[in-house]
């Protein structure tokens, strides 16, 4: 790649530069695609710095954790750069090929008046590489190939080249449970659930998914699941931020839910369960209107589902119990469970705190602890 003038505007960058396995759209606007290596691109950097990214909706960020990544994979693996990187798109005054080469091997092109409008951290972690390193970092970024794309605006509408800025850096947000559904203990209750006539939804979607004993959503499964472990912290987990507990499938807290000893029948079950719970104090807060029950409604719904799995024998949730006896004990049993819970968790409440200290309890691990201790030798 060569700079061929480089002035303070930056519709003044212009560039000569290779692509690999390039291929060309005519219709309805010009642009070039391929591969373009990371030595090319680490010199448009040292060259231009942010200049580059002039029409872009940010800059470079420097040291965030996913350009980090970025940039072990550049330094440890720098050949499946092109697999984990999204790629770079250009924005350019006009473009052409130099020279006649009809090989889409390879060729030579020169873009003038470019702007980066996508992939202003791929090229500032590449170039801060490039710019820093030993001649051994260089050698491994001639390994990196990285898909790009240029888009001449030279017959274009005049509002195209914000459309595509625009269209570019307007994604849905990845979020820690879309990474959930790598995890192949998600795939396999998915298969068991259809074993037993039911829908288990794992992977985010468009769709609107009815709660009832055909379908069973992923959220509910991690509450259901966090509720009924032993450990208090889970829950209090799924009440202030329940995303945490998806942040890494291949570590706790999501593996202490989510593993080989989950099955289906016994999560549809403690989903069931928990459906039921909820139900049933959504009754009891229309009965008790109290201060310190109303606080408990609102802040300990999870800490008694918590309750209820600690207390419900564990036959009912395995196949030793058959769906008819499962549904009599849901039906029969557990409302008057979780109504004696209740009862005793408000009679301790208004013996120990009072309506505005209630908050505070179901945030201290401690305090729980000793409510927990208290409601199971009572209830």
């Amino acid at each position: 790649m060569q700079a061929l003038h480089d002035q303070n505007n930056p519709k003044n960058i212009d560039v000569k530069f290779y692509l690999e396995n390039w291929g060309m759209i005519a219709e309805p606007y010009q642009a070039f695609y391929g591969q373009i290596n990371a030595v090319d691109v680490g010199k448009w950097w040292v060259e231009n710095k942010n200049r580059l990214f002039a029409q872009n909706i940010r800059e470079f960020l420097g040291n965030s954790d996913v350009n980090e990544e970025m940039v072990k994979t550049l330094e440890n693996d720098p050949e499946l750069f092109w697999y984990f990187n999204n790629g770079i798109t250009v924005l350019c005054q006009e473009i052409s090929q130099v020279g006649v080469n009809k090989n889409r091997k390879f060729g030579e092109f020169q873009a003038k008046g470019i702007s980066i409008v996508n992939g202003a951290q791929t090229i500032g972690c590449i170039g801060a590489l490039y710019e820093d390193s030993s001649p051994e970092i260089i050698e491994k970024l001639e390994d990196a190939e990285i898909s790009i794309r240029f888009i001449s605006l030279e017959k274009c509408q005049e509002d195209f080249g914000e459309k595509v800025t625009r269209a570019t850096n307007t994604q849905n947000k990845v979020e820690n449970r879309d990474f959930v559904a790598l995890d192949p203990q998600q795939e396999r209750l998915y298969r068991e659930f259809k074993t037993l006539g039911k829908k288990y939804h794992y992977k985010r979607t468009a769709e609107t998914i009815e709660r009832n004993d055909k379908n069973y959503e992923l959220d509910e499964a991690t509450v259901a699941l966090a509720c009924a472990n032993s450990h208090i912290d889970l829950v209090m987990t799924a009440k202030q931020e329940l995303s945490k507990l998806w942040s890494d499938p291949s570590k706790p807290p999501y593996t202490k839910l989510f593993n080989s000893h989950v099955n289906a029948l016994q999560l549809y079950r403690q989903i069931e369960i928990k459906r039921e719970v909820e139900s049933i104090i959504k009754n009891e807060q229309v009965k008790d209107n109290s201060q310190i029950a109303d606080a408990l409604f609102k802040h300990g719904k999870l800490f008694i589902l918590h309750l209820v799995f600690t207390k419900i024998p564990k036959k009912y949730l395995a196949n030793e119990t058959s769906e008819k006896d499962f549904n009599l004990y849901k039906n029969n049993q557990l409302p008057e469970l979780v109504k004696n819970i209740i009862k005793v968790a408000e009679d301790y409440l208004n013996k120990n705190n009072n309506q505005s200290h209630i908050w505070h309890l179901f945030r201290s691990m401690k305090k729980l602890k000793d409510l927990k201790s208290f409601i199971i030798k009572s209830s």
